[in-house]
C-alpha cells in the first residue's frame, strides 16, 4: 500500500517536473524568436 503511495507521488512529480521543463522550452523558444539579440 505505502509502496504504490509512493509510486504515484513519484510518477506526479516526475509529470509536474517534465511539463515544467516543456513549458520552459517553450518560453525559451518564444523569447529568442520575437526577442533577437
Amino acid at each position: 500500500m505505502t509502496g504504490r503511495i509512493v509510486l504515484v507521488g513519484m510518477a506526479c512529480l516526475g509529470l509536474v517536473a517534465s511539463a515544467d521543463l516543456i513549458l520552459n522550452i517553450t518560453n525559451t523558444f518564444c523569447l529568442a524568436r520575437f526577442f533577437p539579440e
